[in-house]
């Protein structure tokens, strides 16, 4: 399923095959599936990471809003929230623009069910970035603030972009069992959140028991979300049952639930 009336900006990249693959963002207290992250992936390249920094920004771009459609073409009878990667040079693009403009007034999926996840901003962008992003939001798509407290301006972004949901880097919480400070940060995260705009708050990395209790015990009830390999690996999406509603908050054993 490729974006309707674009051509395919994927023709610049060297012949290998990519697969959307999935990992969940869940509500640490109760397991329950908020949504879906969307990466990209392929059994040819082994970082791939690397390999988007060798194509162009609008070819990498237009191949991540491909793997973004394929999972919506299978979400289509049971939609979930998704979540998918760009850059603000990518965003800033007329290009990106008009691809994501165009997949929001064709796709048929639910309203504020897509979320951008912005990574690799710089201040060069600003004002472009801004006039944007408020624009594809006005259209339905929302924001997230991806790696929150790895830099200086993060939160200046919280004032001058549309932004949804924050998510905290992995290294606030990286040793939070036996770090005071990083307890104090992340405490300070979760009662900052609701006072712009109620944004959602999500914790990423979270790969231990300990760094799920603590977090879960900071919340204090609050509705936060976490990601991490504690609960899922990324998996193809093919592998992934859509009517999937929660996570065992124990293992990564995977519970069914009612909808």
């Amino acid at each position: 399923m490729d974006i309707p009336g674009h051509s395919d900006r994927r023709q610049n990249l060297p012949k290998v095959n990519f697969t959307p693959f999935l990992q969940p963002i869940i509500y640490i207290a109760t397991g329950e599936i908020k949504g879906y992250e969307v990466l990209t992936r392929s059994k040819d390249v082994d970082n791939i990471e690397d390999y988007f920094r060798t194509v162009s920004p609008a070819a990498g771009a237009s191949l991540t809003l491909n793997m973004l459609l394929k999972t919506i073409q299978r979400f289509k009878d049971s939609p979930v929230p998704l979540q998918f990667n760009l850059s603000a040079r990518q965003i800033c693009l007329n290009e990106t623009v008009k691809m994501l403009s165009q997949i929001l007034a064709t796709i048929d999926y639910p309203d504020n069910f897509l979320t951008c996840e912005l990574v690799e901003y710089d201040d060069k962008h600003g004002q472009q970035l801004s006039s944007a992003m408020y624009h594809l939001s006005e259209l339905g798509l929302r924001f997230s603030l991806d790696d929150f407290g790895t830099n200086s301006n993060s939160y200046q972004r919280l004032f001058n972009l549309p932004i949804s949901q924050i998510k905290v880097d992995r290294f606030i919480i990286k040793d939070i069992a036996d770090c005071e400070k990083q307890r104090f940060l992340a405490k300070h995260f979760i009662e900052m959140a609701p006072f712009f705009d109620d944004a959602e708050l999500v914790f990423e990395g979270i790969e231990t028991e300990s760094q799920r209790d603590e977090v879960n015990f900071l919340s204090k009830g609050r509705p936060i979300l976490c990601q991490g390999y504690l609960f899922a690996k990324p998996k193809p999406f093919t592998q992934i049952d859509p009517k999937l509603k929660s996570i065992s908050l124990n293992a990564n054993n995977l519970v069914n639930m009612p909808a």
